[in-house]
Parts: C-alpha cells; sequence; structure tokens
C-alpha cells in the first residue's frame, strides 16, 4: 500500500486557521481512532474548563477558542491509558494534535 492510500485511511480533520482552536484525533498504540473517548481541558488549577467527547472515527474539536496560557489536557477512554498534555497558547493557529494512549 502507497503512501496516499495510507493517508486516506486516517480520520480527516479540516485544518484549524482560527486561534487557540484545539481539534484532533485520539488514537491507540497502533493508531487506531479511540471513538467515544473524553477530553478534559483544564487551566494550571486544575480547573475544568472544557469537556468533549470524540466521534466514532476518533475526532475531535472544540467549537470556542482558548484564552492564551498554558493548559493540561486528559484523556480518559475505556480500556486506555494516557499521560497528561501540556498545550501552550499564544494566538495563534494551532495543528491538528494526535494523542496517543501509551
Amino acid at each position: 500500500m502507497n503512501q496516499a492510500d495510507e493517508r486516506l485511511k486516517q480520520p480527516m480533520i479540516p485544518p484549524n486557521r482560527k486561534p487557540n482552536i484545539i481539534a484532533g484525533v485520539v488514537v491507540d498504540k497502533s493508531d487506531k481512532p479511540i471513538p467515544h473517548a473524553t477530553i478534559e481541558i483544564k487551566d494550571q488549577r486544575e480547573h475544568l474548563l472544557r469537556k468533549q467527547t470524540t466521534t466514532a472515527n476518533g475526532t475531535f474539536s472544540l467549537n470556542t477558542p482558548l484564552d492564551n496560557g498554558t493548559y493540561h489536557i486528559d484523556v480518559v477512554a475505556d480500556g486506555f491509558k494516557f499521560g497528561r498534555f501540556e498545550l501552550i497558547l499564544s494566538g495563534t493557529a494551532l495543528p491538528n494534535y494526535k494523542f496517543r494512549a501509551k
């Protein structure tokens, strides 16, 4: 299988053009999408600011931007373990993120 075919198998997420909008995909160790995972975005004081559930193909996208600053991202999915992710936002358009289970 060539690379183009491999890319077609990956979940499609439109590129993000607005600043401080977090979007991406949650996958297992072998890069298979995890549906119905929960993404929790917290500030540095551990206040929950956003909570989003992935779609059937493992993708998610916040609808509203976050303020500039440092955030912690926790991913929760039955049967999977994830580390904590840290993200620093500075008012720029962000790439789509891939959160991979350990």
